[in-house]
């Protein structure tokens, strides 16, 4: 396998590792990448299977975001409200959730389906039971816990 500009760039001026040299040839766009891209997104999504192709599932996907974004500053600032709730804290929480959920969702039901909190279940959980009923943060989420096992359970 030959070596690649960066590289030798690389080993001859290790004091400057991100400058290509001037005479490095870099990939034309579309030069045959996106196709080996586009590829494995129909291997493992079947878009065209489902009547659809791939500029159309990128769109989709941004207009999904953009509509769900609003939910990272509303959800932290419900919960900054209570005592000892970090905004930032709940920001971050909330965007890997809905990431992470999302992912899921797509790999392994494949389904281009998106998920976040639910912001019902959020305002309720802070404004009703945390400042209505008075309880702590902590003891709040211990009790979604047991309702949640409670529900669930087969006994139920």
């Amino acid at each position: 396998m030959g070596s690649h500009p960066c590289t030798e760039q690389r080993t001859a001026k290790a004091e400057r590792p991100w400058r290509l040299p001037r005479d490095a040839q870099l990939p034309a766009a579309g030069s045959g990448s996106g196709k080996e891209r586009g590829a494995v997104i129909e291997k493992l999504f079947h878009v065209s299977e489902k009547g659809s192709n791939i500029r159309t599932e990128l769109l989709a996907g941004l207009t999904t975001f953009m509509t769900m974004a609003y939910i990272l500053m509303v959800n932290s600032g419900m919960f900054a409200e209570l005592p000892g709730v970090s905004y930032h804290a709940i920001y971050i929480a909330t965007a890997l959730s809905a990431a992470i959920g999302t992912i899921l969702i797509g790999f392994l039901a494949n389904l281009p389906l998106a998920q976040a909190s639910a912001m019902g279940s959020n305002a309720f959980f802070v404004y009703t039971v945390c400042l209505g009923f008075g309880l702590s943060y902590a003891n709040a989420l211990a009790l979604v816990l047991l309702d949640g096992i409670a529900m669930e359970s087969p006994l139920a």
